[in-house]
């Protein structure tokens, strides 16, 4: 679970229908409004991955550590793509799809939000079961 990571409820859009009549939509308090995180991917820059910059007109270049959504957006891409799997509204609040809660510290606060057991403002429903847990 990283620390720098977290969701919260929008001040300003209202949860979808699916997102709202999902069953732990009420762990979230957020009152009708929209919840994020929906799901979980990995987003750490500590376990995040390496990469080499090179500047325009430099033949050496530098190597650094990311991670945050720049990261965790393209590993979702990829890896729904390779399951054949679209994450729809459906998909993330419906059943028949298999999730695994992805908070290792159930109670630790991230950026406000408190991780919970199931759906929560830190994770959302947390991981596909077939992601490769990070």
């Amino acid at each position: 679970m990283w620390s720098g990571g977290g969701g919260g409820c929008s001040q300003y859009e209202n949860a979808t229908t699916t997102q709202r009549t999902f069953s732990q939509y009420g762990h979230s308090h957020c009152n009708g409004k929209r919840a994020t995180p929906d799901f979980a991917a990995l987003a750490d820059p500590a376990t995040g991955v390496r990469v080499y910059y090179t500047q325009p007109g430099h033949s050496t270049g530098t190597w650094y550590q990311v991670g945050g959504t720049s990261l965790a957006s393209p590993i979702a891409a990829a890896l729904s793509a390779d399951a054949h799997v679209t994450l729809t509204p459906a998909k993330i609040y419906g059943t028949g799809f298999q999730w695994r809660d992805a908070n290792a510290a159930a109670g630790q606060p991230t950026n406000g939000a408190t991780c919970q057991s199931g759906f929560d403002l830190c994770t959302g429903r947390g991981a596909p079961a077939h992601w490769p847990a990070s």
